[in-house]
C-alpha cells in the first residue's frame, strides 16, 4: 500500500484524499436512507391501522345509532326516531360494503366479516321492529325487543368489537414501538456517520499531506545542498581569480622593468652585452610567470564548466518543482469545484447537511489558501530560473574570458621567447645593438599592451564570478524559503 501510494502522482494522491471520505459518506447515506424507508413504513402501517380502527369504532357507534332509533321508534313512535334509524340505516350500508376492503391481513378481515355479520343480524333484527310495528303488530314488536335473542346478539357484537379494538390497539403499540427505536437508531446512525466521516477525512488529509510535504522538504534539501556546492566551488574560483589578478600584475611589472632596460640599452650601446644578459635572465622569469598564468587559466576553465554543468541540472530540478506548483495550483481549483458542490449538496439537504456544509465551506478556504501558496511559489521558482539563466550566461562569458585569456598569454610567451632571442643575438652580436634594441622595444610595447588586456581580462573574470556567487546566494535563500513555506 505504501509503495503503491509512492508511485501515485501528486494529484491521484490528493484526490485519494477526497474519494475515501466521499465514498464512506454515500454508504452512510444510504444505510440511512435505507432505515429512514423501513421507519416510515412502520408509520404509514401504524397510520393505517389507526384509521382502520376509528372506522370500526364507527360502525359500533353507527349500530348503537340505528338501534337506538328502532328503539326509540318502538317505544315513543317518534318520528324523529324513525328518521334516525334511516340516517345511520344508510350510513351502515354504506359501511359493510367498503369496510372489509380496508384490512390486508386475513385474520383482520375474517374479524371483521364476524362483526358485520352479527351487525347486519342486529340490522335485521331492528328492521323487523319497525316492520312489525307498521303492521300494527305492537306486542310482537315488543316481544321481540325483550328477546333474549336480540341481548344476545348485541352482547356478542359488543364483545366481537372489543376484543378486535384490543387487538388493533396492541398492533398499534407495536407498531408504535418498532417506529420510535427505527428514528432513534436512525439519529444516531446520522450522527456517528458524520462524526466518523469528519474524523476519517481529518485523518487521510493530515496523512497525505504529511507525505507530501515530506517528499517535497528532501526535494528543497537536495536543491539546498547543490547550491552550497556551487556556492563552495564558486569561492574557490574567486580565490583563484584573485590571484591571477596579483600574477598578471606582477607580470606588467616585471614588463615594465625590461622596457626600461631596454630603453637604457639604445641608450649605453657600451653596455650592451650586460643589458642583454639582464635582459635574457628578465625574459627567463617571465616564461615561467606565464607558464604558471596559462596553466591557472586551464584549471579556472575547467571549474567554470562544472559550474556551468551544475546550474544546469538545478534549472531542471527547479523546471520539475514549477511542475508540482503548477500541478498543487490546478488542484487546488478542483478540491474547490468539489467542496462547492458539496455546499450545494449540502444546503439541498436541509437541517441533515448543515454539519456537511461547514466542512465544505473549510475545504474551500483550505482550497484557496493552497492556491494562493502554489502562486507564490511559481513566483520564487520564476526568480530562481531568471537568476539561473544569468548564472549561465555569466559563466559562459567567463569561460570565453579564459580562453582569451588563454590566447593571449601564449602570444606573451611567444614575445617573451623572441625577447630571449634577440638577447642572444645582441649578446652575440653587438654591432647591431642599437637595431636589436630599437626592435625590443617595439616588441616590449606590444608585450605591455597584451599584460593590460590580461589584467583586464583577468579583473572582468573576478567580477563575473562574484556576480554568480550573489546569484547562487539568492539561489539557496529561495530555497531555505520554499523550505520555510512547506
Amino acid at each position: 500500500m505504501k509503495k503503491m501510494f509512492e508511485k501515485m502522482r501528486l494529484k491521484n494522491r490528493i484526490l485519494l484524499g477526497y474519494i475515501v471520505p466521499i465514498l464512506f459518506s454515500v454508504i452512510s447515506f444510504a444505510v440511512i436512507y435505507l432505515m429512514l424507508q423501513a421507519s416510515n413504513k412502520a408509520e404509514d402501517r401504524y397510520n393505517k391501522t389507526s384509521i382502520n380502527l376509528h372506522q370500526v369504532e364507527r360502525l359500533e357507534t353507527v349500530v348503537q345509532g340505528f338501534q337506538a332509533g328502532a328503539r326509540g321508534y318502538l317505544i315513543d313512535e317518534d318520528e324523529n326516531s324513525r328518521m334516525r334509524f334511516e340516517i345511520y340505516q344508510k350510513e351502515f350500508l354504506e359501511m359493510i360494503r367498503s369496510l372489509p376492503g380496508m384490512f390486508e391481513t386475513s385474520e383482520e378481515q375474517a374479524d371483521v366479516k364476524n362483526i358485520i355479520d352479527i351487525a347486519l343480524k342486529m340490522h335485521t333484527t331492528c328492521s323487523g321492529y319497525l316492520s312489525l310495528l307498521q303492521e300494527g303488530k305492537k306486542d310482537e314488536s315488543l316481544e321481540l325487543f325483550s328477546s333474549a335473542v336480540a341481548l344476545d346478539t348485541y352482547k356478542t357484537l359488543d364483545l366481537l368489537i372489543s376484543e378486535f379494538k384490543e387487538k388493533e390497539n396492541s398492533k398499534m403499540l407495536d407498531l408504535k414501538t418498532t417506529a420510535e427505536s427505527r428514528v432513534f437508531v436512525l439519529k444516531v446512525s446520522i450522527v456517528a456517520g458524520i462524526l466518523f466521516t469528519i474524523f476519517f477525512a481529518i485523518a487521510i488529509g493530515l496523512w497525505i499531506s504529511s507525505r507530501i510535504s515530506r517528499e517535497l522538504v528532501q526535494v528543497i534539501a537536495s536543491i539546498s545542498t547543490t547550491s552550497t556546492e556551487i556556492a563552495s566551488t564558486i569561492a574557490e574560483h574567486e580565490r583563484t581569480a584573485s590571484q591571477q589578478a596579483v600574477m598578471v600584475n606582477q607580470t606588467s611589472t616585471t614588463i615594465d622593468e625590461l622596457g626600461a632596460s631596454a630603453q637604457q640599452t639604445a641608450e649605453q650601446s657600451n653596455a650592451t652585452v650586460l643589458a642583454s644578459e639582464d635582459a635574457a635572465s628578465i625574459t627567463d622569469k617571465g616564461s615561467r610567470v606565464i607558464q604558471q598564468s596559462i596553466a591557472a587559466m586551464d584549471r579556472l576553465k575547467e571549474k567554470v564548466g562544472g559550474i556551468a554543468e551544475q546550474i544546469l541540472r538545478l534549472s531542471e530540478q527547479t523546471n520539475q518543482i514549477g511542475n508540482i506548483a503548477e500541478l498543487l495550483k490546478d488542484l487546488a481549483g478542483q478540491i474547490n469545484m468539489l467542496a462547492l458542490n458539496a455546499s450545494v449538496e449540502a444546503a439541498r439537504a436541509g437541517e441533515h447537511g448543515k454539519g456537511f456544509a461547514v466542512v465544505a465551506s473549510e475545504v474551500r478556504k483550505l482550497a484557496v489558501e493552497s492556491r494562493k501558496s502554489a502562486d507564490q511559489a511559481k513566483i520564487i521558482i520564476s526568480d530562481i530560473q531568471k537568476a539561473t539563466n544569468t548564472t549561465i550566461m555569466t559563466t559562459e562569458e567567463g569561460t570565453r574570458t579564459v580562453e582569451d585569456v588563454s590566447d593571449l598569454t601564449l602570444k606573451v610567451g611567444d614575445f617573451i621567447t623572441d625577447l630571449a632571442e634577440a638577447a642572444n643575438v645582441v649578446n652575440t652580436n653587438s654591432q647591431q645593438v642599437l637595431i636589436n634594441a630599437r626592435q625590443q622595444s617595439s616588441a616590449i610595447s606590444q608585450v605591455v599592451s597584451a599584460v593590460n588586456s590580461i589584467n583586464s581580462g583577468a579583473r572582468e573574470t573576478a567580477a563575473g564570478i562574484s556576480q554568480t556567487k550573489s546569484a547562487m546566494d539568492n539561489l539557496s535563500a529561495a530555497a531555505q524559503k520554499l523550505n520555510a513555506m512547506v
